[in-house]
């Protein structure tokens, strides 16, 4: 082969890599606009942030456990419960989080069940997920987790309820809310305990 007969084939092999990047580029292009459409033209509660988006692959692509602690002895769901900053939406998105972690299931247990989120777990300072919402006054959170059976007696080292966390932090109508649950709960004990003495 002749020097210009490679000189020519390099050349329209080298064209011919450019129109390939070029429909690539535009390809990616068409893409990411067709992940922009979607994106705007979903229903407002069906987007994801991205710390949603974390939780999410955490649980479900990678196999995480939010049962693991950290240094400080919480668990995922005891940081998701916990805001410095708030605002509606960052509260939002927390209770997207929390909603993700209450509906996971690990491992499948010798009593025929499913691994869940532990409520009962408690940090280094004895305070559960509950606790940390209650000092934080993330209302929503507060009520995922007593839907999902949050332990609204369980004391921390202070020997503080949810309860008393949120009255000391000014939280008073998230106090409120704790106290009538546990008011509610109490009576439930006290008629399940007269029905069994009746029936003895």
């Amino acid at each position: 082969m002749e020097i210009n007969e490679r000189q020519e084939l390099h050349k329209m092999a080298l064209q011919h890599q450019q129109a390939l990047n070029a429909l690539q580029i535009e390809k990616a292009e068409l893409e990411w606009e067709m992940v922009r459409w979607e994106l705007s033209h979903q229903k407002e509660e069906k987007k994801l942030s991205p710390i949603n988006t974390a939780t999410a692959t955490f649980l479900n692509d990678l196999g995480g456990n939010p049962n693991k602690k950290n240094g400080c002895n919480e668990t995922s769901l005891h940081c998701a419960c916990q805001l410095t900053h708030k605002s509606f939406s960052a509260e939002e998105r927390r209770a997207a989080c929390v909603t993700l972690l209450l509906q996971w299931r690990g491992v499948p247990l010798n009593s025929g069940g499913w691994e869940k989120v532990d409520l009962q777990a408690q940090d280094q300072n004895g305070n559960t997920a509950l606790h940390s919402a209650a000092m934080c006054g993330m209302e929503r959170c507060i009520e995922l987790l007593l839907t999902h059976g949050a332990p609204l007696f369980a004391e921390n080292h202070d020997k503080l309820t949810p309860c008393d966390v949120a009255m000391r932090n000014n939280f008073h109508g998230i106090a409120q809310l704790l106290e009538s649950r546990m008011v509610f709960v109490s009576i439930q004990i006290i008629k399940i305990k007269i029905s069994k003495n009746l029936e003895n």
